[in-house]
């Protein structure tokens, strides 16, 4: 399972580095991933995932820090989403923070994607959550010397 980490932080990191790749001299980049576990009290903690399993609940933190000067507008962060895993949104994401989703990173759409349901009423069902394959966010300003932290969970399949 190491292996698929490396696989996928790999995947992850090219799309990251693409994404921010004009703002290269002011903006510094990370992706952290977690793994989403609860203690013995029944709370959510995170631990640095090393290793995943089938099932695991994992955390992708983006965090963008601006070192210039200047302040950068209209940041956009992909983030794909392995076909090993099934995108988890959460119910109560303020929808400022909300991700645009993609099956295909051509097109964007509000979350959930709808599409035709023959013979159902009503005519649309939301796409199946291991259908997606990026999410991206728009960050309308990032001002000098501030962090801007973006997460996404995905269940490993």
């Amino acid at each position: 399972m190491t292996k698929f980490i490396l696989r996928i932080q790999f995947l992850l990191t090219a799309f990251f580095v693409l994404a921010v790749s004009g703002f290269a001299q002011q903006v510094n980049s990370e992706i952290v991933l977690y793994k989403v576990t609860t203690d013995a009290e029944g709370r959510e903690q995170l631990v640095e995932a090393d290793s995943v399993q089938q099932n695991d609940l994992l955390e992708y933190q983006l965090i963008y820090n601006n070192t210039g000067s200047t302040a950068i507008t209209s940041l956009k962060a992909v983030l794909p989403v392995p076909k090993e895993m099934k995108l988890i949104m959460p119910e109560n994401q303020a929808e400022a923070f909300t991700p645009k989703v993609s099956l295909n990173s051509t097109s964007w759409s509000a979350y959930p994607i709808m599409e035709e349901a023959p013979g159902s009423d009503p005519l649309k069902k939301p796409v199946d959550e291991r259908l997606y394959r990026f999410l991206q966010w728009n960050i309308a300003t990032l001002e000098p010397g501030s962090q801007h932290i973006l997460k996404a969970r995905m269940r490993v399949l």
